[in-house]
């Protein structure tokens, strides 16, 4: 008796880098940090040393990374500067278990 077992195509993960210009939040990290888990995305973040920007990685599939970035550009105070993102950079394996700030 054979059976047929379908193999599940493995999921796409992908990290980018980020630094976002970002008003002067004491809660804006857990609630990116709450928000990561909501949508599955793992990395970091961490408030530069001017305090006006966080920065870090995120990792995820293509469709939560956008999601995430959606959520920080809805942080970002109006006016502010443009954010910078780096490219979309498939990995192998995941870097990140979870989100962490610091």
């Amino acid at each position: 008796m054979s059976q047929d077992c379908a193999l599940s195509e493995p999921i796409a993960i992908y990290r980018m880098s980020y630094l976002l210009h970002v008003a002067q939040d004491t809660n804006l990290l857990p609630r990116a940090a709450q928000k990561a888990t909501e949508l599955k995305v793992c990395g970091y973040m961490m408030y530069t040393h001017s305090g006006h920007a966080v920065s870090g990685e995120l990792e995820g599939t293509r469709e939560n990374l956008k999601q995430m970035l959606m959520w920080l550009e809805q942080e970002m105070p109006k006016g502010s500067e443009k954010p910078r993102l780096g490219h979309y950079q498939q990995q192998l394996k995941a870097k990140y278990d979870d989100f962490f700030c610091c």
